[in-house]
């Protein structure tokens, strides 16, 4: 078994590297490959069981664009052959078909999904948030956006947003699902706050929960975190 982190020294802004080591940790006897910006993922040429990119700044976003703009239809093909992918925080922005700067400039994005990107930094949409997905697993996150995303039709989403805190706040849904592909605004390490998640990734791949401490932890972590999102009588204030 064989788990790829794309470009690991651009994108794993916000703590999702903890959200690698976790998955490490799930899947004991994986290999891991990092692949950099001027290399061919290996996924596309080899077997992957699972695929992980995770949150970058604009900047760094832009380059990762660019490395993988040459290989859009073979990407597309992976997703279509029920490749594993778990994209994280603003990782899938790039998948649509445009990002729209402030001054209405737009990059093309990989042309994969009928969404554009229209950014906004005076306007940063961050704070934390639990939602549903399809199966009727609880997961949740810390968002931290300066983005909309803009659906051109109907997608499935990541979860179905149950209550989301702090600035500029939404309901509805969040990210997206298609085949095996797992799409998601919440960044950071946010595995180390859903058991039940990870539980789920494991039955993906035939195999059960490493009897690990860690893992303990994170079912106790999810326990008081969901607990936290979910009271009304919370609010999580985030400055800035």
């Amino acid at each position: 078994m064989k788990i790829e982190v794309l470009y690991p020294d651009l994108a794993l802004e916000f703590g999702d590297r903890a959200n690698v080591e976790i998955l490490m940790r799930l899947f004991p006897e994986a290999e891991r490959l990092d692949t950099s910006l001027h290399e061919k993922p290996h996924f596309l040429d080899e077997p992957v069981a699972l695929v992980y990119l995770g949150s970058s700044e604009e900047a760094h976003q832009a380059s990762i664009l660019e490395a993988l703009r040459p290989y859009a239809k073979e990407i597309g093909e992976a997703i279509r052959r029920n490749q594993f992918f778990l994209l994280t925080g603003n990782a899938f922005d790039i998948f649509g078909e445009w990002l729209e700067e402030p001054d209405a400039s737009r990059i093309a994005g990989l042309g994969l999904y009928p969404f554009v990107v229209r950014r906004n930094y005076a306007l940063r949409r961050h704070g934390t948030s639990i939602g549903r997905t399809r199966e009727g697993i609880e997961v949740a996150g810390v968002l931290g956006r300066y983005s909309d995303i803009e659906w051109q039709e109907e997608r499935t989403p990541f979860v179905t947003v149950l209550r989301e805190t702090g600035k500029n706040p939404r309901t509805g849904c969040d990210g997206f699902r298609d085949g095996r592909l797992i799409a998601t605004s919440y960044n950071g390490a946010f595995l180390s706050m859903n058991w039940d998640l990870l539980s789920f990734f494991s039955e993906q791949f035939g195999q059960k929960m490493p009897e690990d401490p860690l893992f303990d932890r994170i079912r106790q972590n999810q326990e008081y975190v969901h607990a936290c999102f979910l009271d009304e009588r919370v609010q999580c204030v985030f400055e800035g």
